[in-house]
């Protein structure tokens, strides 16, 4: 098994704001051994954390991110929003090299996932590979909805496919990218589907599962969390 059972989900977004390092920190401190984050990438080439195709929801910015580049992000305040005070003010938006060194320090492993925009999968996949090239990190899983980007994808690290809902032709996918693990939204995953998943040596995880009431399924290798705080035990 590649992942632990729980997984923080955007590093811990139940108690930090998303995607940033005082998320990922705070999923050290709730005990995950793992997180997962958005890779997006700017125009310029720069890989950063980030899950929206807008700045609204999760920055004092507005507007598309497509046509950003690191000198425009990095002066948005990615935490102000978040909660009902103000104790992660000027929270910054973090480049991918920067989370992978912070999940280096804490020991934990790094689910990335290819936040694939349009045609850019190809760009976001190449630009990450030299990341993981250049940049001293732990262990990681590239994942993405795009099986274009995780086709192009040339590092070693394990790949993991991501589904809504799982297709038919999903383990010729899986044969052809090599890939380790299956990603299901719990609501629409289904015990068959998992088991079947399993009987092909393949490990499953769920996202997302923030409540101990929404573990219906057994056999599952882990889950994505919010708040790993509730659902330690339950997988």
């Amino acid at each position: 098994m590649i992942m632990p059972s729980l997984i923080g989900h955007r590093g811990c977004a139940g108690h930090a704001p998303e995607n940033t390092l005082a998320s990922i920190k705070m999923a050290a401190q709730m005990g995950c051994g793992w997180i997962e984050a958005d890779a997006s990438l700017l125009v310029d080439g720069s890989v950063i954390l980030f899950h929206d195709d807008t700045l609204d929801r999760c920055t004092n910015g507005v507007g598309p991110i497509e046509n950003l580049t690191w000198a425009d992000v990095r002066l948005l305040d990615a935490g102000a929003w978040w909660g009902t005070g103000r104790q992660y003010a000027g929270v910054h938006v973090p480049l991918l090299s920067e989370a992978l060194m912070c999940c280096k320090s804490l020991g934990l492993g790094f689910n990335i996932e290819l936040k694939v925009r349009g045609d850019e999968g190809e760009k976001l996949a190449f630009a990450v590979g030299e990341i993981l090239k250049t940049v001293d990190h732990g262990p990681v899983l590239i994942s993405s909805f795009d099986m274009g980007a995780l086709q192009v994808f040339a590092g070693d690290a394990p790949k993991g496919l991501l589904y809504d809902i799982l297709p038919d032709d999903w383990e010729k996918t899986a044969q052809n990218l090599d890939a380790k693990t299956v990603h299901l939204w719990a609501e629409k995953a289904t015990q068959d589907q998992v088991d079947v998943i399993k009987h092909t040596g393949r490990a499953v995880y769920l996202f997302t599962i923030n409540d101990k009431s929404q573990m219906k399924l057994h056999n599952v290798d882990g889950v994505f969390t919010d708040f790993p705080d509730r659902i330690a035990g339950a997988v």
